[in-house]
């Protein structure tokens, strides 16, 4: 309808039950929403990835460095985090590779997942695009920070890193 409320088309039952109730949901907005949701996965992906890198080589540096004694205190006082973190301690290196591995298959996941995104985005020259933005976000966000923050904080990651590590 016109400013003059005449007709100046097809109507549809829609178009006159919107006018009554209001604007209406249907599969066609919602194909917008759920494009835009998929479109934006892939960079979760990344983010998720990078805290995944975050919390295994925070784990590495956190594991190295805790004060044991302090942690054995914890564990013989009932802690079941501490008994579970000094658990790992005592098996340092077979953690330390379940760590490694992690923090391998995750910072390749991360750098695939930017890669397609590169392709799709500028062509053939985005691998080269991805690779330098992925080496910069990982050491900074997945090794570089979380390690100085573990090793600052090492008492207390341990605790919370235990339980997902000893899984």
């Amino acid at each position: 309808q016109d400013a003059g409320h005449k007709t100046l088309g097809l109507v549809t039952v829609e178009d006159i039950l919107e006018e009554l109730v209001g604007d209406i949901q249907d599969e066609e907005d919602d194909e917008g929403t759920v494009n835009a949701m998929r479109e934006l996965l892939p960079y979760l992906g990344i983010v998720v990835l990078i805290a995944f890198s975050a919390f295994f080589s925070g784990s590495e540096i956190a594991f190295a460095s805790v004060n044991t004694l302090r942690l054995q205190s914890k564990a013989e006082k009932g802690s079941k985090p501490a008994q579970v973190a000094h658990y790992i301690c005592q098996q340092y290196d077979k953690a330390l590779c379940t760590i490694l591995i992690g923090n391998n298959l995750v910072n390749i996941a991360s750098s695939s997942l930017a890669t397609v995104i590169a392709l799709q985005l500028v062509g053939d020259s985005g691998a080269i695009y991805a690779t330098g933005v992925m080496t910069v976000l990982i050491l900074t966000f997945g090794e570089i920070m979380p390690k100085i923050v573990a090793k600052d904080q090492s008492d207390g990651f341990v605790l919370l890193a235990a339980y997902p590590l000893r899984l």
